[in-house]
């Protein structure tokens, strides 16, 4: 199903459907992803240079743009400008890195829709919800997801 058709039905789908179903995007996403150690893992994100970010430890999770304070990360989050970094522990000392570079497109092969996740209140420091993109591509007529970015933090007004 190509995106305008989509669109189309997205004006009648509480009506037609019972549902409202998502806006979505043309665009298009590169990803590139690599295993390595905490130390690659730091060179990474010293590369990103991003304006946001969040880390999970073993015992807390911190909003940060900075590269983690201490070495027990399970899994991060970082981004600057349309490129985001996804940080997970596989085992021992070992992690996978995902580079997510994604951007919107008139003529973009992929789609995507924006999604808000509400954030404790422990956690407003940097904004009322962290924000990701949900990416998807048709296959068979069908728009399959097939990455979240995070794509930072951002306040609502009131």
């Amino acid at each position: 199903m190509g995106i305008e058709r989509y669109q189309n039905m997205t004006s009648d789908s509480i009506k037609e459907l019972g549902v409202k179903l998502p806006t979505l995007q043309s665009g298009n996403l590169n990803i590139e992803s690599f295993q390595g150690d905490f130390t690659s893992v730091e060179q990474a994100i010293s590369l990103l240079q991003p304006t946001d970010g969040w880390v999970m430890y073993r015992d807390k999770i911190e909003i940060s743009a900075n590269l983690p304070r201490r070495k027990d990360v399970i899994e991060a989050e970082y981004h600057k400008d349309e490129i985001s970094l996804k940080v997970q522990l596989l085992h021992g000392n070992v992690y996978q890195v995902t580079r997510l570079h994604g951007a919107p497109s008139t003529n973009g092969s992929l789609c995507f829709s924006e999604q808000k996740v509400l954030l404790r209140n422990q956690l407003l420091t940097e904004g009322d919800f962290a924000l990701y993109r949900l990416w998807y591509e048709s296959v068979n007529c069908r728009w399959q997801p097939i990455a979240q970015q995070f794509v930072g933090f951002i306040k609502e007004a009131n």
